[in-house]
């Protein structure tokens, strides 16, 4: 009878020690916020490097042509992003200065609300803001009041500029 009710007692402690070790990672374990906002802001960052090395004109519609075939597909694949879902990237189709810190040269249209991630911490607040990059190459989130602000007039998406780019 005792080592019936030992052997209960042991298989209780194992049974409670396993499904201890594993809900507790999956408690404090956190989310990825590799999508959204992070990767907005990173794609529009790369956006503004492939045009800021690529352009002579002070446009957006590049010359293409020095670029390896690898590295123009890099670039027209930037506009579809696995991890920004079927957000599009629209770029300015007009002249620009080098140097503003104001102009738009490059936009994500959907909001993500992934930054700062939501936590405990912050009452799982979320912040939906835009990537937007600028002119001097700088990248930054603005909120949507700002977004609406901004004129989008001298944009298209950079998927409807794909036939241009192609060899």
């Amino acid at each position: 009878m005792r080592t019936k009710k030992t052997i209960w007692i042991v298989c209780g402690c194992l049974a409670a020690v396993t499904l201890i070790a594993g809900v507790v990672p999956l408690i404090l374990a956190r989310p990825s916020n590799c999508g959204g906002n992070s990767a907005a802001l990173a794609n529009c960052n790369q956006i503004l490097v492939c045009v800021r090395l690529s352009c002579e004109t002070k446009t957006f519609l590049l010359n293409t042509s020095p670029m390896s075939a690898e590295e123009r597909d890099h670039f027209l694949e930037l506009g579809v992003n696995h991890w920004t879902g079927e957000a599009q990237y629209w770029v300015r189709t007009n002249r620009w200065d080098l140097t503003s810190r104001t102009q738009m040269v490059v936009f994500c249209e959907k909001a993500f609300a992934n930054v700062p991630q939501p936590t405990f911490f912050n009452f799982y607040k979320r912040n939906p803001a835009y990537a937007v990059g600028f002119a001097d190459g700088t990248a930054q989130l603005i909120s949507p009041a700002d977004f609406a602000q901004l004129d989008k007039s001298d944009f298209a998406p950079l998927s409807a500029l794909r036939h241009i780019y192609q060899p």
